[in-house]
């Protein structure tokens, strides 16, 4: 799963300079990813040379990740976003915001939203089937039954995305409305797996996260 790749115990905001060394705009070649690998725990040479590993299926992905032979800043961010550790709840809805919204406009439109939480989706399903998919099957019995699960869940994303869009009021939405109707499963991949698989049974309401329970969530490494 996602935790193989570390990123769990790095702290987002180191994550985020690294990746934005070279710049916002500028997409990242391989050897610029390799300046920087300690500080984002990657496995620079099974990214190059091992395909079926993690960290190859990961940030060679050429449906996400890496785009025309460049690893996408932007995508990135949001990988760190969703796996990487924060120290609150409040500083991760911070960078939600400047993730969705770089102008700092004071709204947002759906569109916009709705695109952002599908690209997390991708993370949080779509790039944990890959990682399974490409594992030894025979190293772990579970792997079977692990994809079973991630694949029916993907099933039910649109139905997931459509009841959560329903709670915005507007077209334009503002930073506390987006907070407040994304911060209980948008912000660790494994509860927002759990909300899509439990979503054609009616969306289940989570504890909201708050200051001092969160960053235990980051310790339970369930990427």
């Amino acid at each position: 799963m996602l935790q193989s790749i570390g990123l769990h115990d790095v702290d987002y905001y180191t994550f985020q300079g690294a990746i934005k060394r070279f710049g916002y705009r500028d997409n990242l070649n391989d050897e610029q990813m390799k300046t920087i690998k300690k500080e984002i725990r990657l496995n620079y040479e099974d990214m190059l040379d091992q395909n079926h590993s993690p960290h190859a299926v990961v940030y060679k992905d050429e449906n996400f990740f890496f785009i025309e032979k460049r690893h996408t800043v932007y995508n990135l961010l949001k990988l760190g976003f969703l796996v990487c550790r924060f120290e609150s709840v409040e500083d991760q809805e911070l960078e939600m915001w400047h993730l969705l919204n770089p102008l700092l406009n004071e709204t947002v439109s759906k569109r916009t939203v709705e695109q952002f939480l599908r690209d997390l989706i991708y993370v949080a399903i779509d790039m944990n089937i890959n990682i399974l998919k490409n594992a030894e099957q025979h190293e772990n019995p579970d792997i079977p039954k692990a994809l079973a699960y991630l694949e029916e869940s993907s099933k039910k994303r649109d139905i997931f995305i459509n009841q959560r869009l329903k709670r915005f009021k507007n077209e334009n939405i503002a930073r506390d409305e987006l907070m407040e109707h994304t911060r209980d499963c948008f912000f660790q991949s494994y509860r927002l797996r759990l909300a899509i698989s439990g979503c054609q049974a009616g969306f289940i309401d989570y504890t909201p996260l708050n200051r001092d329970n969160y960053p235990n969530f980051r310790q339970e490494n369930q990427n």
